[in-house]
């Protein structure tokens, strides 16, 4: 199943790149699919899915600056990091505005690292980086369930606390024109934040109980006993009519 629901994605954003005649973006498809040949920390999800789903996901936001040029950000955002591929060479086949943002995207490489003040800063001045950057984390935490630990999941909707709800309202300052795309994409992360805080929630006091609780534990509400007439229940009030036959009233 994600072998072939990686394959419709794959084709759905090659051919709205056709459609749109945008030869560079169809470049940095097949740069970047030609590097990103391994899997995803599941151990099941290609790891180029990552990039596609985020490119797919920017074609759905209004008033960017320049879509194609996002999309092909998106495409080559971790290729520095995870493949070692240097500037010049991005420059030299994608452009000048490109090789920025993508260096603005690389927050480790050969030894060094940004501190995250550094990291986000350089993001929010940056047009394009600062929208990809927002929709890489959307689908960061969309696809961690089943792959992160507890911890690694909180640190992540921390970070986009701390750092990139900030960074993306920075940046909406700075490039006005693009106000609905970092508003839609602040929405969105906002949603997935509090979405994800309630389940850690419910399940940190759960794995904190004995064992003998959480082995016995049954997730299926019993219902509630039925009450003879003219006993007060908490819920309802019901007679037994018959036997088998409950009336409510």
């Amino acid at each position: 199943m994600t072998a072939k629901r990686f394959e419709k994605l794959k084709l759905a954003l090659k051919y709205y790149l056709i459609g749109r005649e945008w030869t560079k973006a169809l470049e940095a498809f097949a740069f970047a699919e030609k590097h990103h040949i391994g899997l995803r920390k599941d151990g099941e999800t290609p790891e180029f899915q990552h990039q596609i789903e985020i490119a797919l996901r920017i074609t759905t936001l209004k008033n960017l600056r320049n879509e194609e040029k996002c999309i092909i950000i998106a495409l080559l955002h971790d290729i520095r990091e995870d493949h070692k591929i240097q500037s010049s060479e991005i420059e030299a086949q994608f452009g000048i505005e490109v090789r920025e943002a993508v260096d603005a995207m690389t927050v480790k490489f050969n030894g060094w690292r940004k501190s995250s003040e550094e990291y986000y800063d350089t993001i929010s001045q940056n047009v394009l980086a600062s929208i990809v950057k927002g929709c890489d984390r959307e689908h960061n935490l969309n696809s961690m369930n089943g792959v992160f630990k507890h911890e690694k999941k909180l640190s992540y909707i921390e970070e986009v606390e701390a750092h990139i709800l900030p960074m993306l309202k920075k940046a909406a300052d700075l490039f006005p024109d693009q106000h609905l795309a970092y508003m839609s994409i602040r929405h969105s992360l906002k949603s997935i934040v509090s979405h994800v805080r309630f389940s850690l929630n419910e399940i940190q006091p759960f794995m904190m109980a004995p064992e003998w609780v959480i082995r016995n534990f049954n997730p299926q509400p019993q219902p509630p006993e039925p009450q003879t007439d003219g006993q007060q229940t908490d819920g309802p009030i019901i007679n037994v009519a018959a036997p088998g036959q409950i009336l409510y009233r």
